[in-house]
């Protein structure tokens, strides 16, 4: 059958969330236009931590038996509750409102995490490179572009943006945290053969960022062909028919 390729990740994988194509839509095009034959699966949900993902892929994606696993993710992992990651603002919601209104006891979260939030996030990729590594599944992991990162000066809509993300947020160092995340990425990539950094891919393009994680149409283009150009090469390696 097809080569089987799994994303997973959050919004910013998402391929409903917005009516133009996703990244993950692009890529596969991308695929089909150089000739190899693959099936693709984008499995991105909204507001998913890796924690989350991680849960994720053992439900739903080891079944599907992908031959190449692509984790894009990071974002969300900079406001994640670094004391109990493994549950998502949504969850923790839902469990509240559930708590408050019957009698059961309160909620409890796991064990209270010490870690910081880039270690969490590494800890996680590292689980789901190993699953895969058992499973026989090349994993690819990807920090994703943060606003944050930019290498380069911030155009006045950029400026907009990060103004915005403070004033809804003021208690997170939002654009701090995403620079600590790219600047770790880049000192691990050489421990981890799997991991990528995309943190500063948009540094030379403009009208790219619709708020401070997602981005419109030319932005998804631009990480397709990045991610292609990673993807290629598996498949050059692995013989995929075409």
């Amino acid at each position: 059958g097809d080569y089987k390729i799994a994303i997973s990740g959050g919004s910013t994988v998402d391929a409903t969330l917005y009516p133009f194509k996703s990244w993950g839509q692009i890529l596969f095009d991308i695929i089909k236009q150089n000739g190899y034959h693959v099936t693709l699966y984008v499995a991105g949900a909204w507001g998913y931590p890796v924690e989350t993902e991680l849960i994720k892929f053992m439900r739903d994606i080891l079944p599907l038996k992908p031959d190449l696993m692509i984790d894009y993710s990071g974002v969300n992992n900079l406001v994640t509750d670094s004391k109990y990651p493994f549950c998502n603002v949504y969850q923790r919601q839902f469990y509240e409102n559930a708590s408050a209104r019957s009698n059961i006891r309160p909620v409890t979260y796991g064990i209270c995490r010490e870690d910081d939030n880039f270690t969490q996030w590494l800890s996680s990729e590292r689980i789901m490179q190993a699953v895969c590594c058992e499973f026989g599944i090349r994993f690819i992991s990807i920090l994703q572009p943060l606003l944050g990162a930019k290498g380069t000066g911030y155009s006045a809509d950029e400026r907009e943006i990060i103004l915005n993300t403070i004033a809804n947020n003021p208690s997170v160092d939002y654009m701090g945290r995403g620079k600590d995340f790219s600047e770790s990425v880049k000192r691990k990539m050489y421990e981890y053969y799997w991991l990528y950094d995309f943190s500063q891919i948009f540094d030379e393009s403009e009208d790219i960022w619709i708020d401070k994680c997602h981005v419109n149409e030319k932005g998804n283009q631009i990480i397709a062909q990045k991610v292609w150009e990673v993807v290629r090469l598996v498949l050059e390696n692995n013989s995929v028919k075409r």
